[in-house]
């Protein structure tokens, strides 16, 4: 393992390549804050790769910067951990290649700012988390303007911030197996879509949130199967992909995707490659009482969106969704639950 000076601020860069083998704590980590100054860790242009048997890959106690270079990553903690501020590349800038290949959580800090770069995440719990149980009073954000990031968690929540979430660009497509109350995108604030492509896909059939787009999306829950492995896309009315197919990691029963290419009010079709289908028309809003599995159509469950309360399968006698590997059968006929506004 690699541990920076108290007080420092270190800039690991240049063109080689470093790589870390911890069998006790975390791979790298910046050193302690002091009275007199901050502490930092800067990523620029290296080529890293770190794998731990206990801890964090990268640990920061402050600020952790992640500008630019190759990074791959294994941990059996945190990939990315800050107690304070994570960013990711910056704007107007190609940023770095993350690639982690297995850990607890992906990427954690209180603050967490992705502007670039390319990152790849496999978890078993949160991908991406704003949260630090130390803090008390902190404002708990992710915001992303733009890179391309792909994440799967194969028992947590996918994006998931203790404050509020916001996105204005970038290509997301993020996944998770959970069937019971995990979501790819959960935020005890508000979640703002303004910008950016989102394909958020779960295996617990519905998402807890307070959403807010200004772009139109497309909503499909109440019980949708897909198996893990089968692959997804959406075409327009002409036939036109929207989004080229995409292999499913797992069984998903839910899926939010918005794009500034659909249009709102428009049809379009979501096709399994079971020969699965279903028609799904775009909206643009505010959901309503949150997202929940059979909820009637126009607004939220019995408990006031509450989604974790709902019955097995949703309401209705609506069946649950299969486990990975098991006969998906087809899609339902229509999305319901929300109101748009």
């Amino acid at each position: 393992m690699l541990k920076c000076k108290a007080g420092s601020q270190v800039v690991l860069g240049g063109s080689g390549t470093l790589t870390v083998t911890s069998l006790g704590k975390h791979g790298i980590s910046s050193g302690s804050a002091t009275d007199e100054q901050d502490v930092s860790l800067t990523v620029r242009a290296l080529t890293l790769q770190i794998t731990t048997e206990l801890g964090d890959a990268l640990h920061a106690e402050q600020t952790l910067t992640i500008e630019s270079g190759n990074l791959t990553l294994t941990a059996t903690d945190d990939a990315l951990h800050s107690d304070g501020a994570l960013t990711i590349g910056a704007a107007d800038t190609d940023g770095p290649a993350i690639c982690i290949t297995g850990c607890d959580e992906g990427v954690e800090a209180a603050q967490i700012v992705i502007c670039s770069g390319d990152l790849e995440i496999t978890a078993t719990d949160d991908c991406i988390n704003a949260a630090n149980s130390q803090l008390q009073d902190a404002a708990f954000e992710i915001t992303i303007s733009g890179g391309n990031i792909t994440a799967f968690s194969t028992s947590g929540d996918g994006l998931d911030a203790n404050g509020t979430m916001t996105i204005t660009g970038g290509e997301i497509t993020v996944w998770t197996a959970n069937t019971a109350d995990n979501q790819p995108l959960d935020a005890d604030g508000a979640i703002t879509i303004t910008g950016g492509t989102v394909l958020a896909a779960g295996g617990s059939g519905s998402m807890r949130m307070q959403l807010t787009t200004e772009q139109p999306y497309l909503l499909q829950q109440s019980g949708a199967a897909i198996v893990a492995g089968e692959t997804l896309s959406i075409a327009d009315a002409d036939g036109t992909n929207i989004l080229d197919a995409c292999q499913a990691p797992c069984t998903i029963s839910f899926l939010f995707y918005t794009s500034p290419d659909l249009t709102d009010g428009q049809s379009y079709t979501l096709q399994g490659s079971g020969s699965a289908s279903v028609q799904l028309e775009a909206q643009t809003g505010a959901l309503q009482g949150g997202m929940m599995p059979g909820g009637p159509a126009g607004g939220p469950g019995a408990d006031g969106g509450r989604l974790d309360a709902q019955p097995p399968g949703g309401q209705g006698g609506a069946p649950a969704a299969p486990a990975d590997g098991a006969p998906s059968g087809s899609l339902p006929d229509a999305a319901s639950g929300v109101t748009s506004t």
